[in-house]
């Protein structure tokens, strides 16, 4: 089967065709779709603004409508839309020729229109600014211009009144696109995941809001001094919806508002009234057209707004994994120094179990060594568990901590490099209990463990009594401290200004990692890192958690470093 236009644009449009009677409904669906709202629109505004001479209404959706259906559904729409479209220009009075020629000027636009923004990659949830860019030169420009220029040579020829009503054709196009066709681009793909979420009740309240302030000041008639100003009043409206929701949300409140300003003007009512219904209207295009550009300018910012952070979210995360793998090497040799102790008892115990059945001793002379294993192997376990945990490739949900546990068990990971390295590591932990912190366990175990190993490798190459001192308890505004510091031979001039800067190290050996991934956790939870030199000692990091629930709201990330 011959892929459609969105199909080559969008990748998550690829599906299969249902088979049988529901495949040939989904693919008549679009057509009966385009004619039923091209038929209802063309009444609507060949109802309501049509000019007498020359004979053409002042707000036309019809090429608007076609480039959003042919875009999304394919070059097969093209027939239905000439179709629909020539039958209309009969009913409204056309002649033949020029029914034919305006009904080509539409699907011809639609039809570069469409091509044309698949050759830019526009995409129709209007995700990024260039979007909208792209689709204000192409429907705006292209399409409604091509539609136009059919239109006053079926309607003029080439008269000497061609350029009056080349603006006034390409000016009704125009609002059909800039109303209508970011609705229809963006709705059926919203209306096809069939599900009904706690925002879309907001949603629909913020669509009904507009139309309702539309009517309360076009509708009222109010002195021309107030009308006016309070026009503006639907902006803040547009404006809020599209900072909550997304860009269809945004379409269907811009679109319900202009109609209903569309509406009151040409029945004379509102700030734009009273001075002939093509002045009248082409003053309120003007507005209209910022109006809608100003809400898919604020709802294509937002959604790159929530690209960016999720992009961050995900290079933290992969910052946060490389951190892990870059500390697995330094405990791999840890790890097997403390597995070693364990795993020689086993066989030490088993031995002698052996031994002792062998020699027929009783069971409960041999039940001390068997619990002896048991105890061996359980701490083996113990290690693995931990390690494991801290590699983990992702971090469990977060939650309320102990600190004081999940420190002492990151130091107990770094003992053992500790005594390879003859670093006294130690802990002054707090005389209470301190309150739960709000965040992953094995965050803040990363957190301990590069600032710890940092320390360790900083005073063990100082080499008079090497020690490494982490301090935990309680500060201000509820909050729980650590620090950690060491007796090597400090931080040097100026590095506090770059030191937790990513890809920096000023050690041997460093990636440059470790510290920007330290920071970076810290700040996500709401945190501070601070880092000095120590009276009489070596280097000094306080980093300060706030207790309770997670500060930075669910799904946040402190920007760090990212």
């Amino acid at each position: 089967m011959r892929r459609t236009v969105m199909e080559r644009v969008e990748a998550s449009a690829q599906q299969e065709q249902p088979a049988g009677r529901h495949g040939s409904a989904r693919v008549w669906a679009p057509h009966v779709a385009l004619v039923g709202i091209y038929l209802l629109l063309a009444w609507w505004a060949g109802s309501l603004f049509a000019l007498e001479e020359p004979p053409l209404p002042l707000v036309w959706p019809a090429t608007g409508v076609g480039l959003a259906f042919v875009y999304r559904y394919g070059y097969s729409l093209l027939v239905p839309l000439v179709v629909v479209a020539v039958a209309v220009q009969l009913v409204m009075g056309a002649e033949l020729a020029g029914a034919l020629l305006m009904a080509a000027g539409q699907a011809g636009g639609a039809a570069i229109g469409a091509w044309l923004l698949m050759r830019c990659r526009f995409r129709a949830d209007f995700s990024q600014l260039r979007d909208v860019m792209v689709f204000l030169g192409v429907g705006a420009g292209v399409s409604a211009g091509v539609s136009a220029m059919a239109g006053t040579l079926a309607i003029t020829g080439l008269d000497t009144g061609f350029p009056e009503v080349l603006g006034l054709c390409w000016a009704a196009d125009l609002m059909g696109v800039v109303l209508f066709t970011p609705l229809l681009l963006a709705w059926p793909r919203v209306l096809s995941a069939g599900r009904w979420r706690a925002r879309d009740g907001e949603a629909a309240g913020w669509v009904v809001l507009a139309p309702v302030l539309a009517f309360g000041i076009y509708g009222a008639e109010l002195p021309d001094v107030v009308a006016m100003p309070l026009s503006y009043a639907v902006f803040p409206v547009v404006i809020a919806t599209a900072l909550r929701h997304r860009v269809h949300v945004a379409a269907a409140a811009v679109a319900a508002a202009a109609m209903v300003a569309l509406m009151c003007t040409a029945a004379g009512k509102g700030p734009f009234a009273g001075a002939g219904l093509p002045y009248d209207l082409l003053s309120l295009h003007a507005q209209l057209a910022l109006l809608a550009l100003t809400a898919l300018v604020i709802a294509a910012v937002r959604q790159e707004r929530i690209a960016a952070e999720a992009r961050a979210r995900e290079h933290l995360h992969a910052l946060n994994r490389a951190g892990r793998l870059n500390a697995a090497g330094t405990l791999a040799g840890s790890l097997a120094h403390e597995l070693n102790q364990p795993l020689c008892a086993l066989s030490s115990y088993a031995r002698a179990a052996r031994r002792q059945m062998q020699q027929g001793a009783p069971a409960d002379e041999v039940a001390p060594t068997l619990d002896r294993i048991a105890e061996g192997a359980d701490r083996a376990a113990s290690i693995v568990r931990r390690t494991r945990s801290m590699l983990a490739r992702e971090p469990a949900a977060g939650g309320p901590v102990d600190a004081a546990a999940a420190v002492r068990e990151a130091l107990a990971l770094l003992q053992p490099e500790a005594v390879r390295q003859g670093v006294e590591l130690s802990l002054d932990g707090p005389g209470t209990r301190l309150p739960p912190l709000w965040m992953d366990a094995v965050e803040l175990q990363q957190v301990v463990i590069n600032l710890v190993q940092n320390g360790i490798a900083a005073a063990a190459a100082e080499g008079a009594e090497p020690r490494v001192r982490v301090a935990l308890g309680p500060a201000d505004h509820g909050a729980v401290e650590l620090v950690i510091t060491d007796t090597g031979p400090g931080l040097p001039p100026g590095a506090v200004e770059d030191l937790f800067q990513p890809l920096v190290s000023h050690r041997d050996g460093g990636t440059g990692l470790g510290l920007a991934i330290t920071r970076s956790i810290v700040e996500g939870h709401g945190g501070t890192i601070v880092a000095d030199n120590a009276p009489g000692a070596g280097a000094r990091f306080r980093v300060c958690l706030p207790c309770g629930a997670d500060p930075a709201g669910p799904g946040e990330a402190g920007d760090g470093y990212a």
